[in-house]
């Protein structure tokens, strides 16, 4: 994915948010993705002017945002700040880095029943929270649940009633709310309350069910009367995931069920499955989050490194995790293309971006020159250790009452240790000789152990970090340093140093690079893991003070 730029016309403060980028373009009018003045992203919306113009549009808003504050839950997109009295009034809600449960849909088609009724969990708890604020929300729908890995995120709750009345009153539409998604009494142009949510629950989980509108028709009136007159097509859908949608979907308001029933009905049909990281399993989940993720952590190294009047044009999303046996970034100074070597990029209002040269950390020549070639070692004793057992087994065959069995088993011992031995030094890896920190995370290379033109690369991305740190390692004036010799051959470390991270949540055990060490903490190399690293880990904080942000622990200023 990729972050818009802002345009010489977008604000760049409003209230003590800072716009960064932009999300999209809404019926209420703008949205931008900005920082806090706590540094949190936030999904800043500004209000077209011509409804700002309208008087009776301004008393609205502004009570159905006082009424919006109040409303706290772990499943909702929080209402941060707003400027009600402004040119151009604005809200601030809490920005969720996740898709839509519309993408997640259209990417990816139908979810599993137990998926649908997991994400049905969610937002019936986010409706519990709101309609216990005497609040409607009047525009639920796919487009309006947002996932992360913390579960779905109902957003623009409490603010719709007072851009459709405003619609309302300047033309003879009575409709309110999205057609597909309105329940019988809206699309009747009739008073509406919680139960008409309830009614788009049951849409919203129809179509994430099917990968179908449940009233799909050619036009706006057809769907209309659809809503009114149809029930929809349930064939294919599991007993509890079908009786759960067509309670929701009962044209009498009074008849449909509670956010709590809805709550209570999921529970007892997903059991154990409501557990920690059940939403990274839903499908797509994972590498949406990763995407959206990795591209605000570009975002926030940009934003840092060109203050705050560098916007770059657009965002790139950063792949979360790099293939093994990639090439690692150009080192700094080799640029791809040697007509834009050394050129800054520019935003759109012409201001350098300054460049992030990745800190690559290598062995000294000497180091790599006097790495012992352990399969040449292998193959060495291996071949010792034949000769000696065959050469034994000869000499056994020499003696006149030896039989064939005693004669030739020394000589099969020396061939079987010959492979054994041989095979071990192939195993034994030597280590990274080149380490590669960059706003991506950090990528390991490890120098060939049987062929000159093989490496192996393994990379750790900073959208999998929590906290990430470096123990031991001498101290020369905070930063970490080999001891070398005249020559420059690595000598020591100071005491020995190793690499330690805590992974986030979506990453499972499985795809953590490291030894588990508990309490969280897995060692991604040192001298005390299965293979001799080369580079000592303490030569890496520079780098990791300079890109890993507040992911970085600083050690204490100790030797």
């Amino acid at each position: 994915m990729e972050f818009a730029g802002l345009r010489l016309e977008d604000p760049r403060e409003l209230g003590g948010f800072r716009p960064l980028a932009r999300l999209g373009e809404g019926g209420m009018g703008q949205v931008f993705l900005a920082l806090s003045p706590g540094e949190q992203w936030a999904a800043v919306k500004v209000i077209r002017r011509d409804f700002a113009g309208d008087p009776e549009f301004r008393g609205r808003f502004a009570a159905e945002v006082r009424a919006a504050q109040r409303v706290r839950g772990a499943h909702l997109a929080s209402l941060l700040a707003a400027d009600l009295d402004g040119e151009e009034p604005w809200l601030a809600t809490t920005y969720v880095a996740g898709p839509s449960l519309l993408e997640l849909v259209t990417a990816h088609g139908p979810l599993p029943a137990e998926q649908v009724m997991l994400l049905a969990w969610g937002i019936a708890h986010a409706l519990t929270d709101i309609h216990a604020a005497d609040i409607v929300h009047r525009d639920l729908k796919p487009a309006n649940v947002i996932l992360d890995e913390t579960g779905p995120k109902v957003i623009d709750f409490g603010i719709v009633k007072s851009l459709t009345q405003s619609v309302t009153h300047r033309s003879s539409s009575t409709r309110i709310g999205t057609p597909l998604y309105m329940s019988p009494e809206q699309a009747m142009g009739r008073p509406v309350g919680a139960p008409s949510d309830i009614f788009a629950l049951g849409s919203t989980l129809h179509r994430l069910a099917t990968g179908r509108e449940a009233f799909a028709a050619d036009n706006e009136w057809a769907v209309a009367h659809r809503i009114v007159a149809d029930h929809p097509d349930l064939t294919g859908l599991t007993p509890r995931l079908r009786d759960l949608i067509a309670a929701c979907l009962d044209k009498d308001p009074d008849h449909r069920p509670t956010p709590e029933w809805v709550r209570t009905w999921c529970e007892t049909s997903l059991g154990d499955t409501l557990g920690p990281g059940a939403w990274m399993a839903i499908e797509g989940s994972r590498t949406a989050i990763r995407s959206r993720t990795q591209a605000l952590r570009t975002l926030t190294v940009l934003t840092s490194a060109g203050g705050p009047e560098t916007h770059p044009r657009t965002i790139p999303d950063i792949a979360p995790n790099k293939p093994t046996g990639a090439k690692p970034p150009t080192p700094p100074g080799d640029s791809a293309d040697p007509a834009t070597a050394g050129k800054p990029t520019t935003g759109p209002i012409g201001a350098p971006v300054p460049s992030l040269e990745p800190v690559i950390v290598t062995k000294s020549q000497k180091d790599v020159k006097n790495t012992p070639h352990t399969h040449l070692i292998g193959l060495t004793v291996g071949l010792v250790a034949g000769v000696v057992f065959a050469g034994f087994g000869l000499l056994l065959r020499l003696i006149p009452d030896a039989t064939p069995t005693a004669a030739w088993a020394p000589a099969s011992l020396g061939i079987s240790f010959f492979l054994i031995i041989y095979a071990l030094g192939l195993r034994n890896d030597h280590g990274p000789d080149v380490v590669t920190v960059d706003s991506q995370g950090l990528t390991f290379q490890q120098q060939p152990n049987r062929k000159k033109d093989e490496r192996s690369s393994h990379a750790v991305a900073w959208a999998d970090i929590s906290v990430i740190k470096v123990t031991g390692g001498e101290q020369r004036a905070g930063h970490g340093g080999p001891v070398r010799d005249r020559s420059g051959r690595l000598v020591a470390a100071g005491p020995k140093s190793e690499l330690h991270v805590r992974y986030l949540d979506h990453v499972l055990p499985g795809e953590r690079l490291g030894s588990d060490l508990g309490s969280g903490w897995h060692r991604i190399y040192g001298p005390s893991t299965r293979f001799p690293w080369a580079v000592p880990a303490c030569e890496l904080r520079d780098g990791l003070a300079r890109f890993a942000g507040d992911r970085y622990e600083h050690p204490d200023q100790t030797a």
